[in-house]
C-alpha cells in the first residue's frame, strides 16, 4: 500500500511527531482503513535528528567499557550532547589505530538521540499498537539498502553517500576491505 497525506506543518520536530497521541491514532486509523494488518513497524529517523561523530577511544576497551568511558566525565571527552539524556549507539570503525602520547586509540561512530524525542516515537507507535522493530538513522539506512553493492567493491574502489542537509552535508566513505564493508562519516 502507497498512500501520501500532507501533515499540518507543526506535525512534526525535527522528524518526530510533535504530537505522539495525534500521530499514533493517525496511523491506527490509516491501517484500519486500508486493511492493513500490521504489528510490527521500523522507524527511520532523518540524519539531523541524531548527533553523529567519529570519537578517539582508548584501543583496549570492550563494549560496555567504552560505554562507560564515555559516560564518565573524568574522562575528558568534550561532546556537546549530554549522554545521560540521550539514547546512543557505540560502534568501532576500521579505522588505522592512532598513538596519542603513551595510548594507543580506537575511532569509534558516536550516534546519539536526545531521549524525549525517543520517547514520542514509542508513544506513537504504542498509540498506534505497534511493536517497534528497528529503529535507524536515515543515512544508515541508506548504507543497509546499499550494502550487496558495497560487497561487489574491488579493494580500490569507493562509494560515498553524499546526504545535504539544510546547514551542512555529510559524506561517508564506504569501501570493501577484508572481505568487510568499512563505513566512514568524514568530519
Amino acid at each position: 500500500h502507497l498512500t501520501r497525506f500532507e501533515l499540518p506543518e507543526d506535525a512534526l520536530e525535527r522528524g518526530v511527531p510533535h504530537d505522539p497521541v495525534k500521530m499514533g491514532g493517525l496511523i491506527k486509523q490509516l491501517c484500519r482503513e486500508k486493511q492493513i494488518s500490521v504489528h510490527r513497524s521500523a522507524v527511520v529517523l532523518p540524519t539531523e535528528v541524531a548527533f553523529q561523530r567519529l570519537i578517539d577511544l582508548p584501543v583496549d576497551l570492550l563494549a560496555d567499557q567504552a560505554r562507560d568511558y564515555l559516560l564518565d566525565p573524568m574522562n575528558g571527552l568534550q561532546i556537546p550532547i549530554a549522554l545521560t539524556q540521550a539514547d546512543f549507539d557505540l560502534q568501532p570503525t576500521l579505522l588505522p589505530v592512532l598513538q596519542s602520547g603513551d595510548q594507543r586509540m580506537q575511532a569509534y561512530l558516536l550516534t546519539a538521540i536526545p531521549s524525549h524525542l525517543l520517547d514520542r516515537v514509542m508513544e506513537t507507535l504504542q498509540v498506534a499498537e505497534l511493536e517497534l522493530q528497528a529503529l535507524e538513522i536515515g543515512g544508515i539506512s541508506q548504507l543497509r539498502l546499499i550494502a550487496a553493492d558495497l560487497l561487489l567493491l574491488k579493494q580500490s574502489e569507493v562509494r560515498l553517500v553524499l546526504q545535504n542537509r539544510s546547514h551542512k552535508a555529510q559524506v561517508n566513505a564506504n569501501r570493501r576491505r577484508y572481505n568487510t564493508v568499512s563505513y566512514t562519516h568524514l568530519r
